[in-house]
């Protein structure tokens, strides 16, 4: 539970509720060509990611266990890319270049959830 404490002696009484995304190029030249660039990875990615996913579903003969987690690693990096790379590329193109505290903290919450908590051991199944 987080817990917000106020010191009530008259000062500074502002938050923080956006982060402001500088991004990589402050001219517009570069901005386009950073955006086709970007995009064009991107897609390449979904697609390639998505055949994955596919073609390992598809054949009776791609379901080992090497493949199953082939397709589980397919669908994390398609879920990764598909939650960072969109908000970059509007960004690129806008002139808005801020982001809410609560989008960043779901971001910011959900991407080390979709990959389990490294910082903690495993559970132990001994049976105690």
């Amino acid at each position: 539970m987080l817990q917000t404490v106020r010191k009530m002696d008259g000062g500074n009484q502002s938050g923080v509720s956006k982060f402001l995304l500088l991004g990589l190029s402050e001219h517009p030249e570069q901005q386009w060509v950073l955006f086709w660039i970007f995009l064009s990875m991107y897609l390449v990615m979904v697609v390639g990611n998505v055949s994955i996913i596919l073609a390992i579903g598809s054949d009776s003969r791609l379901h080992t266990l090497m493949d199953f987690f082939l397709a589980n690693f397919s669908f994390t990096d398609l879920f990764f890319v598909t939650n960072t790379i969109p908000k970059m590329l509007v960004n690129l193109q806008s002139q808005n270049k801020a982001i809410s505290y609560t989008v960043s903290y779901s971001d910011t919450a959900l991407l080390p959830g979709l990959l389990g908590n490294p910082g903690q051991p495993p559970p132990s199944h001994n049976g105690i």
